[in-house]
């Protein structure tokens, strides 16, 4: 992969590649605390409903 001999080119590509990766592990840590936590209660309810339709 060549890197443009523009200015501050690489130092750009750099700083981009280190933001995503900084959102990466965001959305990633998100993920991981919404797993150990309760359902939102939203959700509940509409399972609930979903559940009493069945019946």
């Amino acid at each position: 992969m060549a890197i443009a001999n523009a200015p501050g080119e690489r130092e750009r590509a750099s700083r981009v590649v280190s933001e995503l990766a900084s959102a990466e592990r965001e959305m990633v840590r998100h993920a991981d605390n919404t797993e150990r936590g309760r359902m939102p209660e939203r959700e509940e309810q509409t399972l609930t409903r979903t559940i009493q339709k069945e019946r």
